[in-house]
């Protein structure tokens, strides 16, 4: 059995050939991964299943990235769930621009990037 089964995953990216793309790489690695196009459906999803890891774009319709990453800052009772933020944009621009304060993320990848980035980026993530 591969070690990462165990290991679940929500991608929440408004463009579906980013999320498909994303799942399908993750999924050869042996993650179970969930994805929705939305953060109203990213926020379902996550009440109903426990997820070890969440990667999600910034920029969407409705509500944003930072809006999923501000109210996923409240303390986590298992301590054990991790938040990689996708943008086009640089990171430390998007905060000092959109957030007061310190706001809690453990990773970022700028897009373009490459399966081998996102796979490297998630196990280190998940170790």
């Amino acid at each position: 059995m591969n070690q990462n089964t165990s290991r679940r995953i929500l991608i929440v990216d408004d463009e579906p050939a980013i999320g498909h793309a994303i799942s399908s790489s993750l999924q050869h690695c042996g993650y179970d991964v969930d994805t929705c196009d939305s953060v109203n459906n990213a926020q379902k999803k996550m009440s109903y299943n426990r997820y070890d890891l969440i990667i999600t774009d910034l920029y969407m319709p409705e509500k944003s990235g930072l809006d999923l990453i501000l109210d996923l800052n409240k303390p986590d009772e298992e301590g054990q769930m991790k938040i990689l933020t996708i943008t086009g944009d640089r990171p430390a621009n998007i905060f000092q621009d959109n957030i007061p304060g310190t706001i809690f993320t453990d990773g970022f990848l700028r897009k373009p990037f490459t399966t081998d980035e996102l796979k490297t980026e998630v196990a280190r993530l998940l170790s």
